[in-house]
């Protein structure tokens, strides 16, 4: 009787504990992905999350919903060493420029995570009928600027401007400001007419400029530089990395058209500059056959 009994209560019993146990296992966890998170405003802010690539990265994390996401703060002499020493954890940077040096130990996103501008010369307004005679077309001639004025010049001593404007900033009459605040001093002395020029992103001539309540600078594109500047997602290799990039290329599509994403990347440029990024997002969208719902304002 009680053999027939335990039967019965263990056939009742026996789907409930299994059910249970079943809940009880432990959920498969996402892979972690960690985001490379510099001290470089206005691409990153430590005073809010409104910096240009912190905030495309969270656009991309929703439509990437089968991965966990972390930040990785790291100083921005020690980006690629970031991603060098990462031993085995997953790690990203939301722009970085694909170089084929780099492609041989990196993995990197299909298309582009943000279109940009590159290095400007930032001046007063009231200096441009004087550079009149050193533009070119729609573009302004570092060199020859530096042959007339190279003591008008400031540069942050601890910046690389790529090899053509590296050369050409070599010489020793051109002012050099070190420290993180750097940029922010040089533009500065711009404003108040101690320096006639600096070099910058316009990015960051509209950050600084607003933080520093400067009205009267602008920044000029260079003869010696391309007319944009594209960054996609690099990782180190990991089966992680490649299976988030892999996934993030089926996506690029609905990314570019999502309304938000544009806004994104222009959101600390100026009207003259937003509309040169507007022309270069356009024309890629347009080559590849991708469909931009509306047109940017």
């Amino acid at each position: 009787m009680r053999l027939w009994l335990c039967g019965v209560a263990c056939s009742l019993l026996l789907p409930w504990l299994v059910q249970a146990t079943d809940t009880a296992s432990p959920v498969q966890s996402k892979p972690r992905i960690h985001w490379v998170q510099l001290d470089f405003p206005p691409y990153y802010l430590k005073t809010s999350n409104d910096g240009r690539d912190e905030s495309v990265a969270a656009l991309l994390e929703s439509y990437l919903p089968q991965f966990e996401f972390r930040r990785l703060q790291v100083p921005a002499s020690r980006l690629m060493k970031s991603l060098d020493d990462a031993q085995g954890a997953n790690v990203c940077v939301l722009s970085l420029y694909r170089t084929p040096e780099r492609e041989q130990r990196l993995l990197f996103s299909k298309h582009p995570s943000t279109f940009g501008l590159p290095i400007e010369l930032i001046t007063r307004t009231e200096l441009l009928p004087q550079l009149a005679e050193f533009r070119h077309g729609d573009r302004y001639s570092l060199a020859e600027i530096l042959r007339k004025f190279p003591q008008a010049v400031g540069i942050t001593a601890s910046r690389s401007f790529g090899a053509t404007l590296d050369e050409l900033l070599q010489d020793k009459r051109v002012t050099r400001l070190a420290g993180e605040t750097a940029l922010g001093s040089l533009l500065g002395m711009v404003s108040r007419s101690r320096l006639d020029y600096a070099l910058g992103y316009p990015d960051e001539m509209v950050y600084l400029s607003r933080m520093q309540r400067m009205t009267n600078l602008v920044s000029l594109p260079l003869t010696e530089t391309a007319s944009f500047s594209l960054g996609f997602v690099g990782c180190n290799a990991t089966a992680d990395n490649a299976a988030m990039i892999d996934a993030l290329n089926q996506r690029w599509p609905e990314i570019y058209n999502d309304v938000n994403y544009l806004a994104l990347v222009q959101r600390w440029l100026e009207t003259d500059a937003k509309l040169r990024v507007d022309r270069v997002f356009q024309s890629y969208l347009h080559e590849r056959g991708f469909i931009r719902r509306e047109a940017a304002q």
